[in-house]
């Protein structure tokens, strides 16, 4: 089982990643919401598909912990985003619909984590 320090130090790291991807997307586009725009789809889904996983790989419990925390660090982008908090629950609910692969991607890496961990019996 992990310390608490871990925990916390992976669910900041989570959502200081998702934060710095949306806000990366959202200088390059000129200021619109980072998932409005391609860019997001085709750079930022799956660089965070890759930190997810990363994230699952170190942190193996709980992966899905990294990526609610991710989602979070993305929606704090629209703090920078003018008239984007209008919706905010809406906002929120569709960030964690597109997540998915993230979710996906962090269990995978934590079962890849867990299976290098246990012993090779031998036969």
């Amino acid at each position: 089982m992990q310390n608490s320090k871990n925990g916390w130090f992976a669910a900041a790291a989570a959502a200081l990643l998702g934060l710095l991807v949306c806000l990366s997307l959202i200088i390059i586009t000129g200021g619109e919401i980072a998932w409005d725009s391609n860019l997001y789809y085709f750079i930022g889904t799956p660089v965070m598909t890759f930190l997810a996983y990363m994230l699952g790989y170190s942190f193996p419990e709980s992966p899905w912990r990294w990526v609610v925390c991710m989602a979070l660090g993305q929606f704090g982008s629209v703090i920078f985003v003018e008239d984007a908090m209008e919706f905010w629950w809406l906002t929120l609910g569709f960030l964690l619909m597109v997540s998915i692969p993230q979710f996906v991607s962090a269990y995978i890496g934590s079962n890849v984590a867990w299976n290098r961990s246990r012993p090779k019996r031998r036969m």
